[in-house]
């Protein structure tokens, strides 16, 4: 039985309103399944993921040693940020799980007197068209723009991991403490942030073949898995460590795998032993 009462209706996602499709202003994001009475609304629902945003950005530019010039000069400019859009050289669409669909688009481009340009912005988007703007990074280091895109899928994997949204929040929440904990004592002779990246590939390594691993309890009481591997890249000696917690690799079986939070390279004994905390699961002790 339908109710032609409450056909055609909507809630506003933000202030709550009843309106129709009658409304003068209204906003329908498809994809998001969220509608919104007015362009107001809809900036002040995204607000704390547009404040999220901004400050992993300035996070990542202090934990570089790199700042912000040409972002507030360029984005003064509308002209710019349109330009970037249609340039894209790359366009990522993500999930986080919550029926949210954000749009990253990765542009670079020559612009008037500035030389080669980049912009990694987040939108939501709707029919390929961004009905609002969430972020926008420009930068002219290459590297550093492609730090803020998805990492690469192994498509030869065909294991599925499940995470809860409490989980996912909860991995966040951990990521950031030791983030905090590793720009405090880093030093500035240590490998550069903006290089990490390049010792992705020592990750898988150190999880199944580490020469220490340590397992500590954290704030929130859970279990941190620490894992540590001396490596060498092109004749030159470094740790590298991992921070991961166990999950279930899927709903509904037992088996469990390792979630990387964190991980990087260092050629700073100090910082090694400063993270070697907990209890030794295995390996042998460094001095």
């Amino acid at each position: 039985m339908k109710l032609k009462l409450l056909e055609g209706f909507y809630i506003c996602c933000s202030c709550h309103k009843v309106f129709d499709q009658t409304y003068e202003i209204y906003t329908y994001l498809e994809e998001n399944k969220r509608p919104f009475c007015s362009v107001k609304c809809l900036e002040n629902y995204y607000s704390p993921l547009i404040k999220k945003l901004e400050e992993e950005e300035g996070l990542t530019r202090k934990a570089m040693n790199h700042n912000d010039t040409l972002g507030p000069i360029l984005l003064r400019d509308p002209l710019f940020l349109k330009h970037a859009l249609s340039q894209s050289s790359e366009i990522h669409q993500i999930d986080n799980g919550l029926g949210d669909l954000i749009t990253i688009i990765f542009s670079w481009f020559d612009w008037s007197n500035f030389g080669k340009v980049g912009t990694v912005v987040y939108s939501i988007r709707e029919n390929d068209k961004d009905v609002l703007i969430l972020h926008a990074i420009v930068d002219q280091k290459e590297n550093f723009l492609e730090s803020f895109l998805p990492e690469a899928e192994n498509k030869n994997s065909s294991e599925s991991v499940y995470i809860d949204q409490e989980m996912v929040a909860s991995i966040e929440l951990k990521k950031s403490t030791f983030m905090a904990a590793l720009l405090e004592q880093r030093t500035a002779m240590d490998i550069p942030y903006e290089e990490f990246a390049y010792y992705e590939p020592y990750i898988g390594p150190t999880l199944e073949r580490a020469d220490e691993v340590f397992v500590e309890k954290d704030q929130e009481g859970d279990q941190v898995f620490k894992f540590f591997k001396a490596c060498n890249k092109e004749g030159k000696n470094f740790y590298f460590v991992v921070f991961g917690v166990i999950v279930s690799a899927d709903e509904t079986t037992e088996n469990e795998t390792v979630i990387p939070i964190l991980s990087f390279p260092t050629i700073d004994a100090d910082l090694y032993r400063y993270f070697r905390t907990g209890e030794q699961l295995s390996g042998f002790s460094r001095n």
